[in-house]
């Protein structure tokens, strides 16, 4: 069967197009987008669809970049395609959103063709993910223990709000590359594809042609007969899982006494269900779930996926919208209590002369709380910021010091979850991560001469 024929098969048995439909297709230059496009225009009369194309500038590659919306702008009116077009600077969205590159340039994307798809009228997004794009998002959600990935990307799916469709999914890059070639087809190189800064590249370029040469030849087909039958049987699991997911919802989330009778495996399937549309969850997310409807504690919150919050408030837990939280630094009262609107905290500080064992290891869990010695504030004024770049700790039971961001890395908070989390400072010096553990300086010596007692809780406030 040609190429042509397999794509038009599976999207018809897959369900993607049904007729009628106004496409608007994603096109970068790549080599895949480019042979999507042109499949998608030769079968767009069997299909009885529309075209339209849309190419976004990252502003990551300059020239080459400016080069890539030419090539495609002429690409849509060689096919008398109506095109759109804009751009964005990635890497300043990226910085001024404390997100990743890749998580900024996908959230600009999916931003774009929002606006493009209202200004075309078009029914949903094309974009050109292959099986071999398939297979290392598998390994990737693998290595991150994302528990809910392990079947890869759907056909078709909701994102952003959006109705995505993936016609190639069936289709590797060579296939692609191939069809192209014999058609003498143009497309663009992306020198960034060759560069192993991302994550992604590495895998694609280092890891799996490793494994192939070293385990197994087929990996790649293997890895995606696996995905197939997992997202099978997570699909039947899900349908299983959504009447309890119904009988467990209350207004405003989910009955914390009605997830804790039911059985494990039970349980972290409606927990998955619950948090998919909002990233999914990872196997170490869920564990700290079940930590935090299993604690005494009526209010806590950790955080979620795509920096979201996961809150307790006694039996509701619920899933807290993404708040944009600035950078802040705020004086701490001593003693007294001090209340963060964003992110969200209660912050107390009382004398006390009976140690009280510090909560330790997970960074973002609430409550926490910590004595230290009230010498280490030397005349010096105690406030809480949040986390910025470069930030070092002397934590006690270390020998020097050790990097913020890498505490956070070690404890798996997401990139974007960061920003929110305090730290307790005595003028320039940190002297506790909340949760995690007291700087050596903070360590209380001598007990009778007193200590303060530091806790940190969920204020109850909109976060």
């Amino acid at each position: 069967m040609n190429l042509p024929d397999r794509v038009l098969k599976s999207i018809r048995s897959g369900g993607l197009l049904r007729g009628g439909e106004h496409v608007l297709a994603a096109v970068s230059g790549g080599a895949d987008s480019v042979a999507m496009l042109h499949l998608l225009n030769v079968l767009s009369a069997r299909l009885g669809i529309s075209l339209s194309v849309a190419h976004l500038n990252h502003k990551l590659r300059g020239r080459e970049a400016a080069r890539d919306a030419k090539f495609v702008r002429e690409l849509a009116r060689k096919l008398d395609l109506p095109f759109s077009e804009s751009s964005c600077d990635v890497k300043k969205l990226a910085k001024q959103k404390g997100i990743s590159v890749e998580m900024a340039a996908r959230e600009a994307r999916y931003g774009f063709f929002s606006e493009a798809l209202k200004a075309s009228g078009a029914d949903c997004v094309a974009v050109a993910h292959n099986a071999d794009d398939q297979a290392e998002t598998v390994l990737l959600k693998l290595a991150r223990g994302s528990v809910a990935g392990l079947g890869g990307m759907k056909a078709i799916s909701r994102v952003s709000g959006l109705c995505v469709i993936r016609p190639l999914l069936d289709v590797t890059h060579a296939e692609a590359v191939q069809y192209l070639k014999r058609r003498r087809l143009e497309w663009i190189e992306d020198s960034s594809n060759a560069e192993t800064e991302y994550l992604r590249n590495r895998v694609r370029h280092e890891i799996i042609p490793l494994i192939e040469k070293r385990l197994n030849p087929q990996f790649r087909k293997a890895v995606l007969q696996v995905a197939d039958i997992v997202a099978r049987d997570q699909q039947w699991l899900d349908d299983l899982a959504q009447n309890l997911l119904k009988k467990c919802s209350v207004r405003g989330g989910l009955s914390v006494s009605k997830i804790k009778k039911l059985s494990l495996a039970a349980r972290r399937r409606v927990l998955m269900l619950w948090l998919q549309p909002d990233g999914g969850a990872t196997y170490d997310m869920l564990q700290r779930i079940e930590e935090m409807i299993s604690s005494e504690q009526g209010s806590e919150w950790i955080p979620g996926p795509s920096g979201r919050k996961i809150c307790r408030n006694y039996d509701v837990l619920s899933l807290m919208r993404k708040s944009s939280v600035a950078a802040y630094d705020k004086p701490v009262k001593v003693p007294g209590i001090t209340v963060l609107k964003k992110p969200g905290l209660r912050i107390s500080v009382e004398k006390c002369r009976v140690l009280h064992k510090q909560t330790g290891g997970k960074p973002g869990k609430y409550p926490a709380w910590a004595c230290i010695n009230p010498s280490v504030l030397k005349g010096r004024k105690l406030h809480v910021r949040s986390w910025r770049p470069g930030d070092r700790f002397c934590p006690l039971g270390f020998a020097g010091t050790k990097k913020i961001q890498d505490i956070y890395v070690d404890a798996k908070v997401p990139q974007d979850a960061r920003r929110g989390l305090p730290l307790l400072v005595a003028g320039d010096e940190i002297i506790w991560v909340p949760g995690y553990r007291v700087a050596r300086s903070a360590a209380v010596t001598d007990p009778s001469r007193g200590a303060l007692l530091m806790r940190i809780e969920a204020s109850g406030l909109e976060i």
